[in-house]
This record gives C-alpha cells, sequence and structure tokens, in this order.
C-alpha cells in the first residue's frame, strides 16, 4: 500500500532562515578563495606556515631542509640516512644555478665524543671532582684540591 505525499507546508520563518543559511555558504566560499588566492597565485600551504620559516621534508632514507645562510643567501641541506652522508647547496640568484658547497659522510662523527669545546671534558670533570672535595683515580695531575672551607661558595659546595 502506498500513501499518498501530503505536500510540504513552509512555515513562516523557514524561508528567511534558509536564504541566511545560502548567504553564509557563499560569503565563507568568498573567504576561502580569497585565502587561498593569495599574491596573486593559489597556494594551500597556509600564509602562518609559510612566514614561519622552512620545514624539513623527506621521506625514506632523502632528507631536504631549505636553510638561509646568510641575510641574501639561501639554499639546502640534503641528508641521506641510509650512507650517512650530508650535503649542502647554495642557490646563486644571479646566476640562477645551485652550487654544491660542501659533503661529508657523518658516519664516524657520530663515535666523537667532544671535538672544538672549550673547556676541554676531562678538564671538566677535574673540575667536578676537585669542587666535590675529592680526587678521582687516574685523573689529570693539576693543583690540589682546596679544603671545602677554602673553596669558592657555589650551589654544589654547602660549605
Amino acid at each position: 500500500m502506498i500513501l499518498p505525499r501530503r505536500p510540504r507546508r513552509v512555515l513562516p520563518g523557514q524561508r528567511a532562515v534558509t536564504i541566511a543559511l545560502y548567504f553564509n555558504a557563499g560569503l565563507l566560499a568568498l573567504i576561502a578563495v580569497a585565502l587561498f588566492t593569495r599574491d596573486g597565485s593559489i597556494s594551500l600551504l597556509p600564509a602562518a606556515h609559510a612566514a614561519e620559516g622552512a620545514a624539513m621534508g623527506g621521506g625514506g632514507n632523502l632528507y631536504l631542509i631549505p636553510g638561509q645562510f646568510s641575510e641574501r643567501t639561501y639554499g639546502c641541506y640534503l641528508m641521506d640516512t641510509d650512507a650517512q652522508t650530508l650535503c649542502v647547496y647554495r642557490f646563486d640568484g644571479a646566476a640562477s644555478k645551485l652550487k654544491l658547497m660542501a659533503a661529508r659522510n657523518f658516519r664516524h662523527d657520530r663515535r666523537l665524543g667532544h671535538v672544538n669545546t672549550e673547556p676541554d671534558p676531562k678538564e671538566v670533570e677535574v673540575m667536578v671532582e676537585t669542587e666535590r672535595g675529592g680526587r678521582k683515580a687516574g685523573a689529570v695531575d693539576g693543583p690540589a684540591p682546596a679544603a671545602p672551607s677554602d673553596a669558592p661558595k657555589s650551589r654544589g659546595n654547602p660549605d
């Protein structure tokens, strides 16, 4: 048995609400178009993210990191984690060329404890042991540790 359809009755304020909803949808569409077509080009990248700086991009074992080397010099770093290499490229705007500036294998770099650091970590170890009032066996010979009352006051020295 099929029931006959009843005619829809439009309530007095329903038509105005429908018109207002379509008007709001149109305004939102205009705002979206204005946001995505900034600077005359279509971009789906939010302006705040683009202004914040470069993000690292990559996948698998290759990573590309844009960088700014000086006020007017830009380039990028390319890191290959499988080959454990890092390459630095600079963009020369005058010649419209991308130039390889440096390349390095960092496989063995990660095993170093300290390079070009001051003070030397062994000197820091001696200073810590001296401040604690004792000398570690095998420490580098230096001045005898001061008595706790003569030592300078610090957070690590309660005397």
